[in-house]
């Protein structure tokens, strides 16, 4: 092979290489040429579509929660009543729980009534003693009175004993200066009317001592009478002691704030619950301080739309936390 005919060669190849790289881009260019374009239009509409519903959320979230303050720890003043027992003893049984809805009259705490009724047991028989005491002063009473009527009839009777004795000494000292009785039938008169009145006299004291018998036995009656009411007061006292080792609820409510289980001494002012009746309405609603802010600047009052929820959970009848105030919405 000649040179001539080599390059020659060396030539047309580097012709075809020169062509090609047209050839495929005229094949780009074509397939580009025929591709359809695509149309903006639709995911336009998605997203208009989508910031849409994101609006409408965020505007309904925004007006539902709009009179809301948002808290974990908030509490609300509600009317709670505090439940003591009037007697010191150890509880014997508890028959509630937090939060549990009671009605009036339910049984709630029994408390030891072991010692109270030894006490009602000792005022019984004080009652008894001071009733026989009163009936034992009536019959001395009624003794002294029938004594002092018989005294007075006893007075009477010696009065016209004596009445008489006068009138035969009259009668025989006139005999006596006629001598028509003698000295010692006089003597027997005289002496007969010395004796009536002394019998007058005597019967006189006797009445006054049966008096002040009747006025003793008297005094001693009221006495009795007044120590009978003395111990029907103390029997009543113990009959109470006795009823307040059971504990009713006073009405119909909620338990809150249960603070006390069987064995534990008690004593009287000390709160062993707080009832909250069940159409109660809240009076206000509070937030913590945040720290580092005064306190009368810090605490702030839930919007009304707030108080009307809570009020609407109380009346409701909805379970509500075990505590005299409750917590608001939390975040």
């Amino acid at each position: 092979m000649s040179a001539s005919s080599i390059a020659t060669s060396f030539a047309d190849l580097k012709a075809a290489n020169n062509d090609r790289p047209t050839a495929v881009g005229q094949v780009i260019g074509s397939s580009a040429t025929n591709r359809k374009p695509k149309r903006p239009g639709r995911r336009l509409l998605i997203l208009c579509a989508v910031g849409a519903l994101i609006l409408a959320g965020a505007t309904f979230w925004f007006i539902y929660n709009a009179g809301y303050e948002t808290t974990d720890d908030a509490t609300i003043e509600a009317h709670a009543i505090q439940v003591s027992p009037k007697i010191s003893a150890h509880v014997k049984a508890v028959h509630f729980d937090d939060n549990y809805q009671v009605k009036r009259g339910d049984l709630l705490i029994e408390l030891d009534p072991r010692d109270y009724e030894v006490n009602l047991a000792s005022a019984v028989a004080n009652l008894e003693s001071a009733q026989s005491k009163l009936t034992e002063a009536e019959a001395q009473q009624n003794v002294a009175q029938a004594g002092s009527g018989q005294a007075k009839a006893d007075l009477a009777s010696a009065q016209a004993m004596a009445d008489n004795a006068e009138a035969d000494l009259k009668r025989n000292e006139k005999l006596y200066q006629t001598h028509v009785i003698d000295r010692r039938e006089y003597d027997a008169s005289v002496a007969q009317a010395k004796s009536a009145v002394a019998n007058v006299e005597s019967a006189t004291k006797k009445v006054a001592s049966q008096e002040a018998q009747v006025r003793l036995t008297s005094a001693q009656y009221v006495t009795a009478e007044a120590e009978e009411k003395q111990t029907e007061a103390k029997l009543r006292q113990a009959q109470l002691q006795l009823s307040y080792t059971k504990i009713f609820a006073p009405f119909d409510g909620r338990v809150t704030k249960k603070s006390v289980e069987p064995g534990n001494y008690v004593q009287p002012g000390q709160t062993l619950f707080s009832l909250v009746p069940p159409n109660v309405l809240p009076m206000k609603v509070m937030k913590p301080p945040v720290l580092g802010c005064a306190r009368e600047n810090c605490d702030s009052v839930l919007p009304s739309r707030a108080m009307a929820t809570m009020a609407t959970m109380m009346t409701s009848g909805e379970p509500r936390p075990a505590a005299s105030t409750i917590p608001a919405k939390p975040k």
